[in-house]
C-alpha cells in the first residue's frame, strides 16, 4: 500500500483488534490470529489505510476497496470472528 509506519506492537486489547497512532505505531490484538488469514488481510489493510485517512470517510473505504475488492466479505468474517470471541469470553 505504500504506507510508511513506524513499528508493530502486539498487545492484549480486548476492546479493538488492531489500531494505528498518529505516530505511526501499528498495535495489533493477539487475539487477531485466531481470525483465518482473510481476516487478518483484511484488518491489516484497515489499519493501514487509517494512517492515510484517518476518518472511515468514503475516501476511506474507497481506499480499502481499490487494495481489497472483497473487503465486504472479509468485514462479515470479521464480524463473525468477533461474535465468537465474544461468546467466549475473549473480548
Amino acid at each position: 500500500m505504500g504506507v510508511e509506519y513506524a513499528g508493530i506492537k502486539i498487545n492484549s486489547a480486548k476492546t479493538t483488534l488492531a489500531s494505528g497512532s498518529e505516530s505511526k505505531v501499528l498495535s495489533f490484538s493477539w487475539r487477531l490470529i485466531t481470525g483465518d488469514d482473510e481476516v487478518v488481510d483484511y484488518v491489516v489493510v484497515l489499519t493501514l489505510s487509517s494512517i492515510i485517512e484517518p476518518k472511515h470517510s468514503p475516501k476511506y473505504w474507497t481506499l480499502v476497496e481499490g487494495v481489497m475488492p472483497d473487503y465486504k466479505e472479509r468485514q462479515q468474517k470479521l464480524k463473525i470472528l468477533l461474535e465468537r470471541l465474544k461468546s467466549e469470553s475473549w473480548l
